[in-house]
């Protein structure tokens, strides 16, 4: 993980808690900021998952249709393609985001 590196203040001030505080509130916007990409991940994570388990329940559907095995392996294969193509389309614009509110976490 990348050391936090505090901004100094442009201007020298021989007051050291106004200097402190400019240095806390930059700390805890970077932390605020981290903790809300944190928690966006955890929703994207959970809603990949979601994804899997309605792929789950419409598989059985397809299953159960199915009028022979070989149709039965068709839809999972199918079923399965079509579930991993949305995670990989949702992760891929998940990171585009995360990576841009990230670049504005490091910008702070």
């Amino acid at each position: 993980m990348t050391p936090i590196k505090l901004r100094k203040k442009a201007v020298e001030t021989s007051d050291k808690e106004i200097s402190l505080e400019v240095d806390k509130k930059y700390f805890a916007d970077y932390c605020s900021s981290l903790v809300m990409v944190h928690f966006e991940l955890k929703r994207f994570l959970k809603r990949v998952i979601d994804l899997f388990c309605d792929t789950t329940l419409r598989l059985e559907d397809r299953i159960k249709s199915a009028d022979s095995r070989e149709k039965a392996n068709s839809e999972i294969v199918l079923a399965v393609n079509e579930a991993i193509n949305k995670a990989f389309q949702l992760c891929s614009q998940k990171l585009a985001s995360v990576c841009q509110k990230y670049k504005k976490v490091k910008d702070v």
